[in-house]
């Protein structure tokens, strides 16, 4: 992982690869990222996101590594920050 530095604050970077071996068939896996819907309980709201995972073509198994999954959750959390300020900004112009 590469580190990225910002004055005060150090963040980790994850690096995500194009290919992976399929844990499943053991063929090329490609990474993939898809527009999917979210349901998420905290806000009560379905939220449309950029999902990243890893699909086969051989066995057409989809799976996901654990750096993918900090993207999903950034993903996940972008967009319900950008659905809490849509509806602060709504208050505001009431």
């Amino acid at each position: 992982m590469d580190v990225v530095t910002v004055p005060g604050v150090i963040k980790i970077k994850p690096k995500v690869k194009n290919k992976l071996d399929c844990p499943v068939c053991g063929d090329i896996a490609q990474l993939v990222t898809e527009y999917n819907d979210f349901y998420v309980g905290k806000i009560n709201k379905k939220i449309c996101v950029n999902f990243t995972n890893y699909q086969c073509d051989s066995c057409d198994e989809s799976f996901t590594t654990t750096e993918s999954d900090e993207l999903n959750l950034k993903e996940i959390n972008k967009g319900i920050r950008n659905f809490k300020r849509q509806l602060k900004i709504q208050k505001i112009l009431k």
